[in-house]
């Protein structure tokens, strides 16, 4: 017999993990930010259980996501990108920063040269 999970669980899940991969982590590394186990992870994501609110507040914390988005599926709002960079910047040694904020803003500039109406 099919063993059925609870509809909200496998949505949140599936949020979940877009979000995981969006940040480019694997699920270990987002096991190890939130403090809790690869299998607990994987549980999650695939809808076979449930998370505590306090759960979800690491989750959301390591993704750079906020819980509207985890929970209601809600469309990302201004500031939810700013809250995944900082997310990955964290994840970086600090005397790197620089480098990557440098990096950032030349890729913006590119992007913004691009736009130029000739």
């Amino acid at each position: 017999m099919r063993q059925t999970y609870k509809p909200s669980n496998v949505e949140i899940g599936a949020r979940i993990r877009v979000a995981r991969e969006a940040a480019a982590l694997t699920r270990e590394r987002f096991a190890e930010l939130t403090g809790i186990s690869a299998q607990f992870a994987a549980d999650l994501e695939r809808g076979r259980t449930g998370a505590s609110l306090e759960t979800i507040s690491r989750i959301c914390l390591a993704l750079g996501v906020s819980a509207d988005q985890l929970l209601l599926g809600a469309l990302p709002g201004p500031g939810d990108e700013a809250r995944q960079i900082q997310a990955m910047l964290e994840e970086v040694d600090p005397k790197y920063r620089p480098y990557l904020i440098s990096s950032l803003r030349s890729q913006i500039e590119l992007i913004q040269a691009l736009k130029q109406p000739d």
